[in-house]
C-alpha cells in the first residue's frame, strides 16, 4: 500500500504531462494550418492588388490621352448677342421717330427678329402698365 499513492501520483504527473503534450501539439498544429491559410489569402490579395494596380496605370494612360485629345478640341465661341442696352435704346428711340422695324434692323446692324420681338416686348410692358 506503501508503493500505491506514489504510483497514483506518478500516474496523474503522468496523464497531466501527456495531456500537456496533447495540448502543445494541436495548437501547434491549429496554429500551422492557420499560418497556412492566411498565407493563402495574402497571395490572393497580393495578386488583387497588383491587378487592380495595373488597371489603375491602365486608366492613368487614358486619362492622359484623353486630355491631350480634350486640348486639341477648342470650343466654338458663343454667338455674341446683337442687342444690348445701347443698342436697344437706339432701337427703342427709333421706334419712337416712327422708323420700321426693318430699318430699326438695318441701321443697328442686329437681325429683325431681334427688333420685332424688342418691339412686341415693349408694347406688352407699355399696355401693362397703363397709359
Amino acid at each position: 500500500m506503501n508503493w500505491l499513492i506514489p504510483l497514483t501520483t506518478l500516474g496523474a504527473t503522468l496523464i497531466g504531462i501527456l495531456a500537456c503534450l496533447y495540448l502543445f501539439v494541436s495548437v501547434k498544429r491549429e496554429t500551422a494550418t492557420l499560418r497556412s491559410r492566411y498565407k493563402t489569402r495574402i497571395a490572393q490579395l497580393e495578386e488583387t492588388v497588383a491587378a487592380l494596380s495595373a488597371r489603375l496605370d491602365e486608366q492613368s494612360v487614358e486619362w492622359k490621352e484623353a486630355a491631350e485629345h480634350a486640348s486639341l478640341y477648342v470650343p466654338p465661341p458663343a454667338p455674341a448677342s446683337g442687342l444690348n442696352l445701347t443698342k436697344r435704346s437706339q432701337a427703342l428711340k427709333l421706334n419712337r421717330l416712327g422708323e420700321g422695324p426693318e430699318h430699326i434692323a438695318e441701321t443697328l446692324g442686329i437681325p429683325q427678329n431681334e427688333v420685332d420681338l424688342l418691339l412686341r416686348v415693349q408694347k406688352i410692358v407699355v399696355s401693362s402698365i397703363g397709359p
